[in-house]
């Protein structure tokens, strides 16, 4: 099964019927704890490119 592909996929077009497919696959549980890993994972390489874009010294990452 493909599904960790097609749910990234998913995630970058936003598509409600490859979330409902994914769901009936493996879960509503499995797709929204993806989704959510997901969004957090972003948030976090936003805010990391925030900081470079700052030039903010990179000792202060949390890392």
């Amino acid at each position: 099964m493909h599904y960790d592909q097609d749910l990234e996929e998913a995630h970058y077009h936003f598509c409600l019927n490859d979330l409902v497919y994914h769901s009936k696959q493996v879960g509503i549980d499995r797709v929204i704890a993806d989704l959510l890993h997901y969004y957090h994972s972003q948030a976090q390489v936003e805010s990391f490119e925030k900081k470079l874009s700052n030039n903010e010294q990179l000792e202060d990452l949390p890392f």
